[in-house]
């Protein structure tokens, strides 16, 4: 019987957490310097007299809303996949791994319309005094409004399910690769305390 440590639960979910970060971050950035491309594009353009200024100002509430609606949400939907549903182990076939990825993808691309609905509906709602007037403000969101932030959402879902499966997927395979390699270390550690041949 060996005296080694087995994993703990936070240990095995540190991983898919580290791996979850990298691709929000990953999408972090590429929002960042997309919003920075766009402000720069508008200073060579024209300056920032007048529109420009509040275009700048819209391409900065863009950026804020695509880090909490699709960088979050996807990191979220990675950490939830790898950690809880499905997990990445090294005894996985690299057609599993793929599949597990991609269904990660479609779990945070679930987290995202959920969150840029949310954000819709509190963009385009508003207050207004209901009958017993300002102490009880009624919230209001037309019909128009509603078919507007659902159509974006899935338009928007659509999109980046096509553009961030590639980086989970790849996030993915280096998450089986890293497992893999841990588990092949722990099997030569074993195996030199044991006296057995080591794994190739």
């Amino acid at each position: 019987m060996s005296d080694a440590p087995q994993p703990t639960a936070t240990r095995q979910r540190r991983v898919p957490a580290i791996t979850a970060v990298g691709v929000a971050g990953v999408l972090a950035l590429e929002a960042i310097v997309s919003a920075v491309f766009g402000a720069i594009s508008m200073w060579g353009y024209g300056g920032l007299a007048g529109g420009e200024s509040s275009y700048v100002w819209g391409i900065g509430l863009d950026l804020l809303r695509t880090l909490a609606a699709t960088s979050l949400s996807i990191g979220l939907g990675v950490f939830l996949t790898f950690a809880f549903l499905a997990p990445i182990t090294a005894t996985l076939s690299l057609r599993q791994v793929i599949v597990r990825s991609l269904l990660a993808t479609a779990l945070g691309c679930a987290v995202m319309f959920v969150v840029r609905v949310l954000l819709g509906i509190l963009l385009y709602g508003s207050f207004s005094t209901g009958m017993f007037g300002a102490s009880f403000p009624a919230f209001a969101l037309d019909g128009s409004s509603i078919a507007f932030i659902f159509i974006d959402a899935v338009g928007s879902v659509a999109r980046t399910l096509v553009s961030v499966a590639p980086t989970v997927v790849l996030a993915g395979v280096f998450q089986w690769m890293w497992c893999g390699r841990r588990t092949s270390a722990g099997n030569r550690v074993s195996a030199s305390e044991t006296g057995a041949p080591g794994q190739v």
